[in-house]
């Protein structure tokens, strides 16, 4: 038995897992917030080009209209999860850092620049970040992750303050959205256009989508 054979086994073990348990509690749990927007980006969504990337085009320039309130509020606590640490990622970080005053951008490994911490978004949350942001924002990182989008979502939520918003964006396939639809007792929105990306692979075609969900914690 190999090597690969087995890290190929351990890996449809954790899928499997983080499947049911996403199963289980989108159907017995409550998500303890409001919708306040669920859907597929469309062609007719603000993009800035220089963001570059497909998605990033759309889901940078809807997350900054976002923060655009808080920008007016100094005490105002921004949290940027899976920052991602180069290029594009940094670009952006510098951007929150340039319009908010306390924002604070984490990730699994660490970093050396400014207002950076290592956290791994699939928990623990630390004591201190309990209910203590304004705004709680993840870009297209949900789809990535072998472990329960659901848990994720919902330590996502714990840091958020009662009234504070939870913005997650995701790229589809990857994002779980029959899971999400179902936790939150609502199907996504579906424009005329949607922005879509079509990649050729050995298969054939493969169309990603993007989509948004922007939470209100109760």
């Amino acid at each position: 038995m190999g090597l690969h054979y087995l890290r190929r086994t351990k890996r449809r073990i954790r899928i499997l897992f983080a499947n049911a348990t996403d199963f289980v509690l989108s159907v017995f749990l409550l998500p303890g917030c409001e919708v306040e927007d669920f859907r597929f980006f469309s062609k007719t969504d603000q993009k800035n080009l220089k963001w570059i990337e497909w998605s990033r085009v759309y889901e940078y320039e809807f997350a900054l209209q976002i923060l655009y309130p808080y920008e007016l509020v100094d005490s105002a606590q921004i949290h940027n999860t899976s920052w991602g640490f180069t290029d594009l990622h940094l670009a952006f970080k510098e951007e929150l850092e340039r319009r908010v005053r306390n924002v604070v951008h984490s990730d699994f490994r660490k970093s050396n620049a400014i207002n950076t911490t290592v956290f791994d978004i699939r928990g623990p949350v630390p004591k201190q970040w309990i209910e203590k942001f304004d705004l709680v924002m993840n870009i297209s990182t949900l789809e990535e992750i072998e472990y329960s989008q659901i848990i994720v979502l919902r330590n996502l939520l714990s840091m958020t303050k009662p009234g504070g918003k939870v913005l997650v964006t995701f790229d589809i396939p990857g994002f779980k959205l029959g899971t999400f639809e179902r936790y939150l007792r609502r199907k996504i929105d579906v424009p005329t256009n949607p922005v879509e990306n079509i990649q050729e692979n050995v298969s054939g075609e493969k169309s990603l989508k993007v989509g948004l969900l922007l939470l209100v914690k109760s």
